[in-house]
């Protein structure tokens, strides 16, 4: 039996480079059946996602997101890596952000289907949603492997560098690299760890 694992090992190598049209091409045409992923799933315990890495191999990252019901997940970038997200169930909702005067301002708010895989560039800021009582698995496919993703927290005005296990919430003291005020996003300026 073909894996998940081998297939996109195999789909992994055959790219040329490492562009965002080969990463879309790469997730968009991966067959993916409710057998591959259901060893996969990881529940949310808490958080808004559960989150469970398939395969990390010539610098792209895939993993596979089982979201909790409305349970908003905290606006973040994704280091330096760029990605798609395509929807396997379910529908999302996204949001975009800006850093402004040391505030985050919403720029987009979206619900979005299983329809085209969803583009975030390096330095996008944003969250995701399952805005319904109905499950909604998605699959991230990211070039080089994430990195130096900050994580926000509005209400204190404050964003998080978190270790590359973490996922997009607020972290614990030991998922925590770094803190530093929204108005230097750049400059960090205390750190743990």
């Amino acid at each position: 039996m073909v894996t998940l694992q081998s297939r996109l090992s195999v789909a992994i190598a055959s790219l040329k480079a490492r562009r965002p049209v080969d990463i879309f091409r790469l997730i968009s045409d991966l067959r993916v059946t409710a057998g591959d992923i259901a060893t996969f799933l990881e529940p949310p315990n808490g958080n808004p996602y559960g989150r469970r890495l398939i395969l990390s191999e010539g610098g792209i990252e895939v993993l596979l997101m089982n979201w909790a019901s409305k349970h908003e997940c905290a606006p973040h970038d994704h280091g330096a890596s760029f990605g798609f997200i395509r929807i396997l169930n379910g529908t999302a909702r996204e949001r975009r952000f800006t850093l402004r005067a040391g505030k985050l301002e919403l720029l987009t708010d979206v619900e979005r289907t299983s329809a085209r895989p969803i583009f975030v560039k390096a330095p996008t800021i944003h969250s995701m949603i399952n805005p319904h009582d109905a499950p909604l698995i998605t699959l991230h496919a990211y070039a080089p492997a994430i990195h130096g993703m900050k994580v926000y927290d509005p209400l204190r005005c404050v964003g998080c560098v978190v270790r590359d296990t973490c996922g997009a919430w607020l972290p614990t003291p030991e998922e925590r690299l770094a803190e530093f005020s929204l108005g230097f996003a750049s400059e960090q300026t205390s750190s743990a760890g």
